[in-house]
């Protein structure tokens, strides 16, 4: 992705150092994904802008079908790393249904070649006033030292960290998927059964009854019965 090279912009105590994809505060760097330190270049590049949410996103993963809510992390971890609020926003303002817009004044670009000589100024000035080494502290006066490297911590894990969470994402959709598709073969299955047993019944009972069949044994003869019935009054 094409973004500004070999500047440095300005606004309230940061600084962006877009060829080495930095973020400073007071010459302190800040820890940022490469996703997230993209999206704030983009804001700062059209600064009392609306940038609309599909620009952000087509620029951010080009050729790539993400969902919002990629976006919306990225501005949640920008704004945590500026200390802003969104709800009182000091630079990232997020406009409704449309986009975000920075409202923070910005420096026009400063050229690399002075920028640079005044970040290194600044780590210079920091690292001189204490240095702390396996436990032993070591002042210097000399101002000599070396400007320490620039590192962000955690740079190179965006991209792994995005394909997890998307992966999370497909797999908790697959296992709804799955359990919506067994209950509706469950619910297939039980109706069919009484189906079933409804057909059963309403055939048991349209058959015609048989003759019923008097199992008492042959009649006795007239006088046989009068007298059996005699010996019991």
């Amino acid at each position: 992705m094409s973004l500004a090279i070999g500047k440095f912009y300005r606004f309230g105590d940061f600084t962006v150092d877009t060829d080495q994809k930095v973020l400073l505060r007071q010459g302190k760097p800040l820890p940022l994904t490469p996703k997230v330190f993209d999206t704030l270049l983009i804001l700062i590049e059209h600064s009392g802008r609306i940038v609309e949410k599909e620009e952000l996103m087509s620029r951010l993963w080009p050729d790539t079908f993400v969902e919002e809510a990629n976006l919306t992390f990225n501005i949640q971890q920008l704004r945590k790393a500026l200390g802003d609020d969104a709800r009182h926003p000091q630079f990232i303002e997020t406009v409704a249904r449309r986009g975000y817009r920075f409202i923070a004044h910005v420096e026009e670009p400063l050229d690399s070649s002075v920028a640079t000589s005044q970040v290194a100024s600044t780590s210079i000035e920091a690292a001189d006033s204490e240095l702390i080494i396996g436990g032993d502290e070591f002042k210097s006066d000399s101002g000599l030292l070396k400007p320490p490297e620039i590192e962000v911590p955690g740079a190179g894990k965006s991209d792994n960290a995005l394909k997890a969470k998307t992966a999370r994402e497909m797999s908790r959709r697959r296992r709804w998927k799955t359990l919506i598709a067994a209950a509706a073969v469950v619910v297939v299955f039980v109706a069919v059964g009484w189906l079933l047993l409804l057909r059963h019944r309403t055939s048991a009972r349209s058959q015609p009854k048989g003759r019923q069949v008097d199992v008492g044994g042959p009649s006795l003869p007239e006088p046989y019965r009068r007298r059996s019935a005699g010996l019991f009054q």
